[in-house]
């Protein structure tokens, strides 16, 4: 290798390298050393992608960001309803609702989550009239969604106006697959809350045992109501035994399971067991019923009460 030659003046000392050249104008220096490095190139060529790509890629973004935000607020507002932050999840599917697109498959999906959370707004005058236009429009934007009626029809009958909500779950049983349980009980039970068309509301509680497969707690409590408001106390008297049996089990089954997941949160868990509670509740309301019919006072009274303390209330939709 040779050595670098190093220039002298007249003299024989040593010029510093540029000494004495006119100097360059300020920043023109660095920016020449600066753009021919590799990191440079390498910078400069990604915002040469860019400025060509994002033109493109903008209208993508604009469609895509705006449902994954609904998305993650969806999922925090069932946290949070699941935690008993009514208020906080309420929020949350605002939020949800005002960004996301019309036509997106989530869009009916909130308004429907929002109209149910909005019948368990106890504490604020008007939350079920505020909760069926929720239902009108998750229907409106999609005809198909068969929970948007089933839950408009809880609505309808809380507010009294129990021929729309028949007519609501005739829908429910129509979009649902044939035969379906569910579909069948929600049916045979808004019936029976209305106190109409009795026979066919056993007709459909029939079925729906059957198509089952296996005795089922709720199926029983339904069937027991049933035959109840139809003066068959004894029938009434053996199923609702049996659904209460049923519904011990299940919720100690359950129980277990919830206390022992690590992945389940403690305010899940507390609203599950609640929900167990209160559907116990129910059935042991329906029990005393039956008893004060057949004349026995004190198991009837017991039964009453122990229903209200597990969280039998028509006032919250717990009937």
């Amino acid at each position: 290798m040779n050595p670098k030659q190093i220039q002298v003046d007249e003299h024989g000392l040593p010029v510093a390298q540029g000494f004495g050249d006119e100097p360059p104008r300020r920043g023109e220096r660095s920016a020449a050393r600066w753009y021919k490095t590799r990191p440079a190139r390498k910078v400069l060529g990604v915002i040469a992608v860019l400025a060509v790509m994002v033109p493109l890629l903008y209208p993508k973004l604009r469609t895509s960001v705006p449902p994954m935000l609904a998305e993650w607020w969806h999922n925090r507002a069932q946290q949070r309803y699941y935690s008993d932050n009514l208020g906080g999840a309420l929020s949350d599917l605002d939020l949800a609702i005002g960004i996301v697109p019309d036509d997106h498959e989530l869009h009916a999906e909130l308004f429907r989550l929002r109209g149910l959370y909005r019948l368990d707004d106890h504490e604020r005058e008007g939350h079920l009239q505020e909760a069926i236009p929720d239902f009108d429009r998750a229907i409106e934007l999609d005809p198909k969604l068969a929970d948007a009626y089933k839950d408009r029809s809880r609505a309808l009958q809380r507010l009294g106006q129990h021929r729309a909500g028949l007519d609501d779950l005739e829908r429910y049983v129509k979009l649902r697959p044939k035969n379906n349980p569910q579909a069948l009980n929600a049916r045979a039970y808004g019936r029976a809350l209305a106190e109409t068309e009795l026979y066919e509301a056993l007709q459909d509680i029939q079925q729906a045992i059957k198509s089952n497969g296996a005795p089922e707690a709720a199926y029983l409590d339904t069937r027991g109501w049933i035959h109840y408001l139809r003066g068959d106390y004894k029938a009434a008297l053996a199923d609702l035994d049996l659904a209460i049996v049923l519904a011990k089990k299940e919720k100690l089954h359950w129980f277990g399971r919830l206390h022992h997941d690590p992945r389940i949160e403690p305010g899940r868990r507390s609203f599950l067991m609640r929900r167990f509670d209160e559907n116990l509740g129910v059935m042991h309301h329906h029990r005393g019923k039956v008893h004060e019919k057949l004349g026995s006072a004190d198991q009837a009274d017991s039964d009453l009460q122990l229903g209200k303390e597990l969280g039998y209330d028509p006032a919250r939709g717990v009937w």
